[in-house]
């Protein structure tokens, strides 16, 4: 498996130059759940391979990446609300490291780290992770809405990771196994199918596709 971000940026860079704005404003239920019309073209999409990163595909699709990542097809994607981030971040920390995505403003940030434990701040909302490792910081899994488990087929394997997704649908940060270039050791792997599994037997963050009004 390599991550290969560069491609997916690139793709990303040319789908936004052609994208087309949201005439309104999403819902909150447009923002993380796909229409079933909407629903189909996402699964058509991601009927060929290699698949596209959900940051690249959601201008292409002009819809929210949450919403993309909702109707990827279920060998592909499992997602779950963002109120289960303590148990899914629970697992992840079990792994041996990990390499974070961070997308921001136009900026894109790629960190490799142990993930730490972290806990919840008893004076703010903050989660805090403390400084064992490359990655250190405050998360706010309040303002996670979905989190989604992702195992993409890349030009070499497969691409496997989790992001975490806002009210608004778009990431906030993603967590992959692996690294650029690296192939998931055995153990990796089965860390990740530990996350996998975890989020696949949860309630489903979209249990039902909006209906096309």
């Amino acid at each position: 498996m390599k991550v290969n971000f560069a491609a997916g940026l690139a793709s990303f860079s040319l789908l936004a130059a052609s994208a087309v704005a949201f005439a309104d404003t999403p819902t909150a239920a447009d923002a993380q759940c796909a229409a079933l019309a909407d629903a189909a073209r996402v699964a058509a999409l991601y009927a060929v391979s290699p698949a596209p990163m959900t940051f690249a595909a959601a201008p292409q699709l002009k819809l929210t990446e949450a919403s993309v990542a909702s109707a990827i097809p279920l060998d592909m994607a499992v997602g779950t609300a963002g109120s289960a981030f303590a148990a899914v971040w629970d697992t992840i920390t079990r792994w041996d490291g990990a390499l974070f995505l961070i997308m921001k403003g136009g900026n894109v940030f790629e960190v490799s780290s142990k993930v730490n434990q972290g806990e919840r701040s008893t004076k703010s909302k903050y989660f805090n992770l403390g400084h064992d490792g490359a990655l250190s910081g405050h998360l706010r899994p309040d303002l996670v809405s979905s989190i989604y488990a992702l195992q993409l087929p890349a030009r070499e394997g497969l691409t496997r990771g989790v992001m975490f997704y806002d009210a608004k649908g778009d990431n906030i940060f993603g967590v992959f196994a692996g690294g650029e270039g690296k192939q998931p050791t055995t153990a990796q792997l089965a860390q990740f199918g530990m996350t996998w599994n975890l989020i696949k037997g949860m309630p489903r963050a979209c249990g039902v596709s909006k209906p096309v009004s």
